[in-house]
C-alpha cells in the first residue's frame, strides 16, 4: 500500500534509507533526522504493517524534484518503486509540475530502473572524495592547508570535464547524472505494478500450457517483471 508519509513514520523511514542505500555508492550518506519537504509529497510503501519503501518529491515551479527514493532490501525488485513512482507523478501533475528529474551517482541498478522508467539522461558533474585515510595526500590535493587545520576527509563537486584528472587524484570519485522525464506523455511510460507483472506472468505460463495442448496460446504481451529498485538520489541541484 502506498501512502502519505506520517510523523510517526520516522523511526522507520529512516531505517529503511540506510538499508537501501547499503551495497550502493550512497552507502556512507546517513541521516539521523528526515528532511522536511516544504512543497511536493512525503510518499511511503508499506506491507503488512511494515514500512518497505521511502520517496520524498520536492516541487518548484514546473519542475518536480525526486529528492529520496528507496526500497528496503528484502523487497527490492517486487515493483515497490514503480508504485510510488507512479504516485509521486501523479502528485507532481497535480501541483503544475510538467517535469520530473532526479540526480543519481553511478549504480548501474539506479540507472537502468530510471532508463526503463522513461527518464532521458541530461547533465553530469562529479562527487569526488579526499579522504586521508585513504591516501594521507589527498585532502593536500583538494585545498590548501590552513594554519592549525588539518584536512581529515571531505566531499567536494567537480566538472566532468575534469574526470579523468580527478580519478587520476583520488580513489573515490562518482559521476552524479541527471535524469529526466517529461510529464506530457503520461500514457507512454505507465509502470507495471506488481500486481501487472503477476499477471503477465500468469498469462504467459498459460499461453505456454494451452500451446502444449494443441491450442493457440494466449496472447501475453511482452514480460517485463517490475523493477530493480536499489535506486539513491543526491539533492536535485546540480550544482
Amino acid at each position: 500500500m502506498v501512502r502519505d508519509y506520517t510523523v510517526a513514520d520516522e523511526g522507520a523511514w529512516l531505517r529503511c534509507r540506510v538499508l537501501s542505500f547499503l551495497g550502493t555508492p550512497y552507502f556512507d550518506d546517513v541521516l539521523t533526522a528526515k528532511p522536511l519537504v516544504e512543497r511536493g509529497a512525503e510518499i511511503v510503501a508499506e506491507l503488512e504493517g511494515d514500512l518497505v519503501g521511502v520517496l520524498d518529491l520536492a516541487v518548484e515551479g514546473d519542475l518536480a524534484t525526486i529528492e529520496t527514493i528507496a526500497v528496503h532490501p528484502d523487497h527490492q525488485h517486487e515493483g515497490v518503486g514503480a508504485e510510488m513512482l507512479t504516485e509521486a507523478i501523479r502528485r507532481a501533475r497535480a501541483l503544475g509540475a510538467t517535469q520530473i528529474d532526479a540526480w543519481t551517482r553511478d549504480d548501474p541498478t539506479a540507472l537502468a530502473w530510471y532508463r526503463r522508467s522513461g527518464f532521458d539522461e541530461q547533465g553530469h558533474y562529479l562527487h569526488v572524495y579526499a579522504d586521508s585515510y585513504v591516501d594521507p595526500d589527498e585532502p593536500g590535493r583538494a585545498v590548501t592547508r590552513q594554519p592549525g587545520l588539518n584536512p581529515i576527509k571531505m566531499f567536494l563537486h567537480g566538472r566532468i570535464e575534469d574526470e579523468a584528472r580527478m580519478r587520476a587524484s583520488f580513489k573515490r570519485v562518482h559521476v552524479c547524472r541527471r535524469f529526466v522525464r517529461r510529464l506530457d506523455d503520461e500514457e507512454r511510460h505507465v509502470l507495471p505494478t506488481a500486481t501487472d507483472a503477476a499477471n503477465q506472468v500468469a498469462a504467459f505460463i498459460l499461453g505456454k500450457a494451452e500451446s502444449v495442448e494443441g491450442r493457440a496460446p494466449t496472447r501475453a504481451g511482452p514480460f517485463r517483471p517490475t523493477t530493480p529498485v536499489k535506486i539513491v538520489v543526491c539533492r536535485g541541484t546540480g550544482a
